[in-house]
């Protein structure tokens, strides 16, 4: 690996359990996973925070836990029309500290850019991505040194693979899929299992494609590689926490790192992709965050447990909580007396978790212990669970109105103007003149693009920016988690040759 920060490349696939070969599958085709693992490692306890789709991504994305900042509802975003009591839609307002964590590599230097997936209960802010788009790829990078996190999610493994529209050809002989026992043996069962196989070896496939550019433009051995996916399949296992919804497949490769075919038995949580890839890149990990980096400089120690959660889906409102050690799993149901539903299992000795334990004496210990950690999880992260949605949507929308990020303010600085006026449509003044930009909003990012380009090229405002001799126009617009986009503002500012030096008398 040469001397610098490493480029990071996120591959991550929807709806998939580690059905592949070298997870012990005997079914699956997935020479290219299976590839990435033997130059890399596996971590086979690998789970995620949520059983769906948004929730988990929300986590995954800033790190924290989505019943700690009011992700934790599935569908935010849209009304539901046989529901309308709902308080949607909404977009969640997160905590004034947290950050869409690419932002603070776009604050180190990195290129980043996501193809194309979001998903995270709220829009992704201007300043989370260098490029959001279908198009977006390392290879847009300005300039080919710059260290670059680049992310592809491969979404042929959707449960909408399941329609038969979306997948009428079908690679595998349903008669061999391997059936979990709580599915029923039926044709319908068998040709569902063998579409999913069918598009994660698709997705393989893709995977590999990307793995190649990586070779040709000679970045593989400069690359950390990632390959993970937000939850998992099928009836039972998607919008559920058992197992067959939130473990999920978890490869990184890192040449010269991490020791080619390795397996690590660490207990290892979606919420920690935030943390890991910054301490890869040797940028500091925000304290709010609650993941906990597993590689880089600042690899924390193992876990103990894992957290798991499930909200309201859709229409249909419900409360469960998981926790998990390396073997046992416990739930605890909410119900509408205030009564709690008690599940466990070993999943060593039933991994479909089809034999609830709670009621074994022998298992008291372990249910008190996994109790225990459930309840200090949900205490030391905060629950909002324990609110009900409306009335949380109405903390975050006063009037029932979505609030605003303030527009930013320009402050020229120079010796004529020492950073206290603000230049609303900009002025004249004498080199050498920095720039200094701010919203009045509490956690406000600020973006900004320099010139009149109709499809401007935003960056993220970190420090006063020098402006050079001549014309520059400054665009600006503030940004805040869950809040509208201040609107966007502009300045024109002209900066004259500095003053000449008087002669000395």
């Amino acid at each position: 690996m040469p001397i610098g920060r490493p480029n990071i490349l996120w591959v991550s696939f929807e709806d998939t359990n580690p059905f592949y070969g070298c997870y012990g599958d005997p079914v699956a085709r997935t020479p290219n996973l299976d590839r990435l693992a033997a130059d890399g490692g596996r971590w086979p306890n690998a789970f995620s925070t949520a059983g769906v789709c948004a929730p988990a991504r929300s986590a995954v994305i800033t790190g924290m836990y989505p019943i700690s900042i009011g992700t934790h509802h599935m569908r935010t975003t849209h009304t539901n029309p046989a529901a309308p009591e709902l308080p949607t839609p909404y977009s969640a307002v997160v905590p004034h500290y947290v950050k869409c964590f690419p932002e603070y590599l776009r604050a180190a230097g990195y290129y980043c850019t996501n193809n194309v997936k979001t998903d995270y209960q709220f829009d992704p802010p201007l300043t989370a991505w260098d490029e959001l788009s279908q198009q977006a790829h390392w290879r847009n990078r300005p300039d080919a040194n710059q260290p670059f996190f680049a992310v592809f999610n491969l979404g042929g493994t959707h449960e909408s693979a399941m329609w038969p529209e979306r997948t009428p050809e079908i690679a595998f002989d349903p008669a061999e899929m391997p059936l979990p026992p709580y599915f029923p043996d039926t044709p319908k069962v068998r040709t569902a299992m063998a579409r999913m196989y069918t598009q994660i070896e698709r997705n393989d496939r893709l995977l590999g494609k990307l793995l190649d550019q990586l070779d040709a433009d000679g970045l593989a051995d400069s690359t950390v590689v990632f390959h993970w996916s937000d939850h998992g399949p099928l009836p039972r296992g998607k919008r559920w926490p058992y197992d067959s919804g939130i473990r999920v497949p978890m490869i990184v490769r890192w040449p010269g790192r991490i020791e080619p075919g390795s397996v690590s038995n660490r207990l290892v949580s979606t919420i920690d992709l935030a943390p890991t890839v910054l301490s890869i890149a040797r940028v500091r990990v925000p304290a709010h965050m609650q993941g906990r980096a597993f590689l880089g400089p600042a690899a924390g120690p193992a876990r103990h447990y894992v957290y798991a959660s499930r909200d309201r889906h859709d229409e249909s409102y419900d409360m469960v909580r998981a926790v998990r050690d390396k073997r046992l799993k416990q739930r605890l149901q909410s119900r509408c007396n205030g009564i709690g539903d008690l599940e466990l299992y070993d999943t060593r000795t039933d991994p479909w978790e089809i034999r609830n334990l709670a009621r074994d004496p022998a298992c008291r210990a372990d249910l008190a212990r996994l109790r225990k950690a459930l309840d200090e999880w949900r205490s030391r992260v905060g629950d909002l669970g324990e609110i009900p949605e409306a009335e949380m949507v109405r903390r975050w929308y006063p009037g029932g109105r979505q609030p605003q990020t303030a527009p930013p303010v320009f402050i020229p600085i120079c010796e004529a103007s020492p950073g206290i006026p603000p230049a609303d449509d900009g002025g004249h003044y004498r080199a050498p003149l920095l720039l200094q930009m701010h919203s009045a909003t509490q956690g406000a990012s600020i973006a900004y693009a320099l010139g009149r380009e109709e499809q401007p090229r935003w960056r993220l405002y970190t420090v006063p920016i020098r402006l050079p001799e001549g014309t520059t126009t400054v665009r600006a617009r503030a940004v805040r988690i869950g809040y509208q986009d201040s609107p966007t503002r502009s300045a024109t500012l002209h900066v004259d040759p500095p003053a000449a030096a008087s002669p000395a008398g």
